[in-house]
């Protein structure tokens, strides 16, 4: 079983079930993630009624999947020494997830993100970095990159300089180590932010993931075989709601159906179950087809209830 780090942002998550009328009153985009600053971030705490209060972060998230799994994952993130900070790393290590970044003393408090959740599912993610802003190369934890077999990087990090400047370090003694590394898109909003860094960057890892819109927000498309002359060796999941996914891959092309569900609740992390779900299959030595068998039915698991997690 391969060793898997996760790199990201270190997220409490807010849940709050909501009506569309509420996202057109405050003016928030339906089912993206928007970033704001802790005035907002307070102002919209106060409007949920009765929220559901959880560790989360995309990266953070596909971790926890890929341990409860029976897989080997690590994370690194920068929490406050805060309430939510010792919560959120009590969390991940109560089900065996080694969190091998130290609680920061920053004036920042830890990271959280206020998710309004609208009726037919959809999540609409209002985010303040907070703590997350702090991740810089000091927090880099090297034993545990040399001790990873797998590196998998969270695309919001760019959103930080001092993080953006932190993971490109890693990456390069990580290709130095010879390790592979995965990579997330998203968000569309965060490719258009950082598309040209994005475009450089995917050509460096070795798995991509991403959904319709994030990779058609790089490259104007989501047709597989076009990704596929494009990213030629790379092996890149794209995910596609209730169409499935596709595994693009340097032997061919898997078209994986999507999971029967009884109902939707909430769409919150499913892309981050459906790379954990992947990441752990694939560190275990399935085939191809197998790892977006095993990514779809860990995506179909956390959409039918609250939170992101499996």
């Amino acid at each position: 079983m391969k060793n898997i780090l996760c790199i990201g942002n270190a997220i409490t998550d807010i849940i709050q079930p909501i009506n569309d009328d509420f996202l057109a009153q405050q003016k928030i985009e339906k089912n993206v993630m928007q970033l704001i600053d802790a005035k907002r971030s307070a102002q919209l705490a106060e409007l949920c009624s009765s929220p559901k209060v959880k560790s989360g972060g995309s990266v953070a998230n596909s971790a926890f999947a890929i341990t409860k799994l029976g897989g080997k994952a690590s994370f690194m993130g920068t929490v406050c020494d805060d309430v939510y900070g010792h919560k959120y790393k009590q969390e991940l290590e109560s089900i065996g997830v080694d969190f091998v970044s130290p609680i920061t003393k920053t004036e920042l408090p830890t990271s959280c993100s206020i998710i309004f959740i609208s009726p037919d599912g959809a999540r609409s993610m209002n985010t303040y970095l907070g703590a997350s802003c702090a991740f810089n190369e000091a927090s880099i934890n090297w034993q545990a990159v040399e001790q990873a077999d797998i590196i998998y990087i969270e695309g919001y990090l760019w959103d930080q300089e001092s993080a953006k400047d932190a993971i490109k370090k890693i990456i390069i003694k990580a290709k130095e180590l010879d390790k592979q590394i995965a990579f997330s898109l998203s968000d569309p909003f965060c490719v258009d932010r950082h598309k040209v860094d994005f475009i450089n960057l995917v050509q460096l890892v070795d798995i991509v993931f991403a959904n319709e819109n994030e990779i058609t927000a790089l490259y104007t498309t989501y047709d597989a075989q076009a990704i596929k002359d494009i990213l030629l060796p790379k092996t890149v999941c794209i995910t596609r709601g209730e169409n499935g996914s596709n595994i693009i891959h340097p032997d061919g092309i898997e078209n994986i159906n999507a999971e029967p569900i009884d109902r939707l609740v909430d769409t919150t992390g499913a892309g981050d179950a459906y790379a954990g779900g992947f990441l752990y299959a694939y560190s275990s030595g399935a085939n191809m087809a197998d790892c977006g068998k095993q990514a779809s039915a860990c995506a179909a698991q956390v959409i039918q209830k609250i939170g992101g997690r499996i």
